[in-house]
């Protein structure tokens, strides 16, 4: 039970870091907007639990929940910039 415990750990820990290294570069490189950043961090989240999947080991909802959340924010906002739809609250 405890090699369970110490994976998900793991794998906790790989999904922390490659979450800073992906916001950092998403910082750093000025093309990526941030629809991109939360479809990546999406992706990141639910790879998390893929991997917890794949071994047997129990998910974390919050982390699904989130991760879902990111990725639907982010393929729309990524939708709304390909439609030429402006930012933000239409001004009256």
């Amino acid at each position: 039970m405890s090699s369970k415990k110490q994976y998900s750990h793991s794998v906790s820990i790989i999904g922390w870091g490659a979450l800073l290294v992906w916001w950092g570069v998403a910082i750093a490189i000025e093309p990526l907007t941030l629809g991109m950043c939360a479809i990546g961090t999406g992706l990141i989240l639910l790879s998390a639990n893929a991997a917890r999947i794949l071994r047997g080991v129990r998910t974390v909802r919050s982390t699904t929940v989130i991760g879902i959340i990111a990725l639907a924010w982010g393929a729309l906002d990524q939708a709304r910039s390909l439609l030429g739809m402006p930012e933000g609250s239409p001004s009256r």
